[in-house]
């Protein structure tokens, strides 16, 4: 009613019309698959993550071809059945388990329990990655409200879990794998839910470019930074990069396929230890945000770089961002978005 004072909410959709030839596609085959679920859990106090198999078994079908494939991971579409019908997701599986680009010998296919092993590995770690994000931006927006500064509080991290299969039954046709020994763990597959195409890069792998001047950009560069100071200038997150969602019914942006380098270099593929540290300590530039937090000042940035870390050259970093690119261009490598898409580099792990 026109006058009354009455607030209209906005109206938005990402719909998109189906394209001219959607008849036309193939119908893609996949492998029903029983699955135990495994769920990853992060101690409130240290940020130290855990993991638990949940009791039962699912049921779900992978497709046997992968929609989107990155440099390391490819990405399949994944249906599981539940109480509320059948929910679809995005679930990612590593077929190569080196940085180097030359050493394409680490395919799955045929892989034996000794590689299988190290794949699940590597993809608890891309769990544990965004399982501490989450941890990581609860202490930070609690940080902000204490603070009584404003950000952009509709930004989150990904929801997601782990799928193992049944070592005791076929494997699925995405695995790879020919058949499973009696020795051998099932393979384990990162699950997300899905989440638009379309993309934005707020860094790369050894790039940390603080150049966005809006609330969005500045809040994600204050939460890396905070991030930096409160793991005791143990831990960077690179690579950070997300889609438009819909966040306590704002709109807001998921993060997703986070990387991260450490000062023990153990948290999974494309940690370059303190060399990623330096990167980050070397490129920050401190916004309106982090000032005003006071993060320039309580958090600063060479606190731990200049103290007792032993510092690779300035040459050694140069030859890493070569070979590994910039935020503004994406990091120098694929990898696949919520939705399946390759994206200009938010990690070296696909």
């Amino acid at each position: 009613m026109t006058g009354s004072g009455a607030h209209h909410h906005q109206i938005s959709s990402m719909f998109k019309p189906l394209p001219a030839n959607h008849l036309s596609k193939p119908v893609h085959k996949s492998s029903k698959i029983n699955f135990e679920k495994i769920i990853c859990t992060v101690d409130n106090t240290t940020g130290q993550t855990s993991f638990t198999t949940l009791p039962g078994s699912l049921t779900g079908y992978i497709q046997d071809a992968p929609f989107a494939k990155g440099m390391m991971k490819n990405a399949y579409q994944l249906i599981l059945a539940g109480v509320d019908g059948e929910v679809e997701y995005v679930t990612k599986q590593f077929f190569r388990l080196s940085n180097d680009i030359d050493q394409l010998s680490d395919e799955l296919a045929g892989a034996g329990g000794d590689q299988i092993a190290q794949h699940n590995a590597q993809i608890k770690a891309e769990c544990s990655r965004l399982c501490q994000a989450k941890w990581f931006l609860s202490a930070f927006y609690d940080h902000c409200s204490a603070s009584n500064v404003v950000v952009n509080k509709y930004i989150m991290i990904a929801d997601a879990f782990l799928l193992q299969e049944k070592a005791s039954m076929e494997p699925s046709a995405a695995s790879g794998i020919s058949s499973y020994s009696l020795e051998d763990e099932g393979i384990m597959w990162l699950v997300e839910t899905r989440h638009p195409k379309n993309v934005k890069h707020f860094s790369g792998t050894l790039s940390h470019p603080s150049t966005g001047m809006d609330l969005k950009s500045s809040t994600i560069y204050a939460f890396t930074h905070f991030s930096y100071g409160h793991s005791n200038w143990n831990l960077v997150f690179a690579d950070v990069q997300g889609s438009p969602a819909v966040v306590n019914g704002h709109d807001g942006l998921i993060l997703f396929d986070l990387m991260t380098h450490t000062s023990n270099r153990n948290s999974g593929i494309s940690d370059f230890g303190i060399r990623g540290i330096k990167s980050f300590a070397t490129d920050h530039k401190c916004g309106i945000v982090c000032r005003k937090l006071g993060l320039d000042k309580d958090l600063p940035l060479g606190a731990r770089v200049d103290s007792d870390m032993e510092l690779d050259s300035d040459d050694d970093l140069g030859m890493a961002r070569e070979n590994h690119g910039t935020a503004a261009d994406g990091g120098g490598n694929k990898s696949i978005d919520g939705s399946g898409s390759a994206t200009g580099g938010s990690d070296d792990t696909e």
